[in-house]
């Protein structure tokens, strides 16, 4: 019993004394507008300080009678109300006043969770999330005895989490959990209308938290007339209030270089694409089957050649989210490598600037290879501002031509690096680099 006092006030959690408004369901038909009032039942609040960088302090399924106090802090909330797909909570805490609204901006994969883009008018608090879930036994829940003994007159609530913007520390969550019995009913032309990333809206704790476990996993390589290919896993795992979620994003590397006859040309080419995004999460409703925060960016993809061959030609093509739309026309960063043309591929280390910005489809010639220097290695790249891979099949794709300058036949590895980032669409402070170095046997004939 003394270990769970202590572990209790290590949580340094403080009780909240709740005022609620109106606590009985209203709803109205105005015209075609249905206005839900969203407390129904209990009202479950609790200032937590002081969470941690992973969240794994903001501890759910502990009810405020077992924490011990380390101050008084009342939340009041107000009111809770829906109206035509937008919602409205107002309340305070110790004080200080919020007045939180939002309109739909996402919606679940089983469309139990409705998501709004809510901001505090009143400019005091943050908005880290502002939902309504519906089947709450599907539901990650702070309050987990909600659900204890709960019957279907009341199997909605609303979740509203705050952060102080007054408070020394930011990193002080006020929770607030609403139990309903009506759940909104949003148009599904409105559904359609959401753009394809819109359930980044859902993943509120990869926007504030850090992973606690992130990796890449990498499939057995396949071949295509010695061609290789290969299939990566890129993983996030999160841990905030007791709850996991995990991130994964799928995603293809692909290696074309043909054999060249001597004194002839050939090509080569190189792609990055990603072709799955899901979520998997403790709870159904909080699990995505077609979409991730995870995404690839930073892309430099470089062509080194082996001894007697050189770059004549490069080209670009992709598609990208921009920071304004997802495009298939965007600049791209060239870097060339001069080096004499019997020189390894492992000695190519220099690599410097070329033209800076190439448009996506334009062949560029960098050099004409008559004054005895030749490009070795020729590189491609996607910049953090420039765009990113983040939905199902973006893809970034280089294509060379190059020559063989020599009158014997020979057989070597040439190379191509994959360089680039992956990294959290909703906290660009956290991010993974990787290098793949993929090395493919040419034969000039």
């Amino acid at each position: 019993m003394k270990k769970t006092i202590s572990a209790m006030l290590s949580l340094c959690l403080c009780c909240s004394f709740l005022l609620v408004g109106n606590a009985n369901a209203i709803s109205s038909d105005l015209g075609n507008c249905l206005e839900i009032d969203l407390i129904a039942g209990e009202v479950k609040s609790a200032y937590v300080p002081d969470v941690n960088a992973t969240g794994s302090n903001l501890v759910s399924g502990v009810e405020q009678a077992e924490r011990a106090l380390t101050r008084a802090v009342a939340i009041q909330v107000q009111t809770a109300t829906y109206k035509d797909e937008a919602v409205t909570i107002t309340g305070d805490v110790n004080g200080t006043s919020f007045a939180v609204s939002g309109e739909f901006c996402s919606v679940s994969d089983n469309e139990n969770v409705v998501v709004f883009n809510a901001t505090d008018k009143m400019g005091n608090f943050n908005v880290a999330y502002c939902a309504v879930e519906r089947d709450i036994h599907d539901s990650g829940l702070y309050f987990k005895s909600i659900t204890d003994g709960n019957t279907q007159s009341t199997d909605t609530v609303t979740k509203l989490y705050l952060q102080d913007k007054m408070a020394t520390n930011t990193r002080d969550f006020t929770i607030i959990e609403i139990l309903g019995n009506k759940f909104p009913e949003i148009s599904q032309e409105s559904i359609s209308a959401l753009p394809a990333n819109h359930q980044l809206n859902l993943f509120w704790y990869a926007k504030i938290f850090a992973p606690v476990e992130k990796g890449v996993e990498e499939g057995t390589a396949t071949t295509r007339a010695g061609n290789p290919n290969f299939t990566l896993l890129g993983y996030w795992y999160y841990n905030p209030y007791g709850m996991w979620y995990k991130h994964y994003v799928r995603y293809e590397q692909s290696c074309d270089i043909r054999d060249v006859t001597r004194n002839q040309t050939s090509s080569a080419s190189a792609n990055i694409k990603v072709t799955q995004k899901w979520v998997e999460a403790q709870n159904p409703n909080d699990s995505s089957s077609n979409t991730s925060m995870l995404s690839l960016s930073d892309i430099d993809i470089t062509y080194k050649t082996m001894k007697y061959t050189a770059v004549q030609t490069q080209m670009a093509l992709g598609q990208v989210k921009t920071a304004f739309s997802i495009s298939t026309k965007f600049n791209y960063g060239i870097k060339l490598a001069l080096d004499g043309l019997t020189i390894a591929p492992s000695m190519i280390v220099n690599i410097t600037h070329g033209q800076d910005n190439c448009s996506t489809g334009t062949v560029y010639k960098p050099h004409t290879n008559t004054d005895g220097n030749y490009w070795r290695a020729a590189q491609a790249s996607l910049p953090h501002g420039s765009g990113k891979l983040a939905n199902v099949n973006h893809y970034f794709n280089v294509q060379w031509t190059y020559g063989a300058y020599t009158n014997s036949t020979y057989s070597d590895d040439a190379v191509i690096v994959f360089d680039y980032v992956i990294d959290n669409e909703l906290d660009y402070t956290e991010s993974q680099h990787r290098t793949d170095t993929r090395t493919i046997r040419v034969n000039i004939t």
